[in-house]
């Protein structure tokens, strides 16, 4: 079993509170240390692009393939799982 983590921001507002007093000033402070700016990676955007666009032009591909190479993959896949 994992260790139980003490530096959750719940524990630590539990402790803010329990330590007598109202606590509000320890925990606005928290709040803005626990602040998280989100950052927009632009290469993996364009990863994801891509990959998307590749696996859009596979599905378009689909109608054209032969029925037999369709039933291999999906074998290939059910048996993939049991493994």
């Amino acid at each position: 079993m994992a260790p139980l983590n003490t530096d959750g921001p719940c524990l630590r507002r539990a402790a803010a509170t329990d330590s007598g007093g109202d606590g509000r000033a320890k925990e606005e402070e928290e709040e803005e240390e626990d602040y998280y700016k989100v950052e927009i990676v632009w290469a993996n955007i364009g990863k994801f692009v891509a990959l998307h666009s590749f696996a859009l032009a596979g599905v378009m591909l689909l109608p054209r393939t032969n029925w037999k190479t369709v039933a291999m993959e999906v074998l290939c896949y059910y048996l993939s799982t049991l493994v």
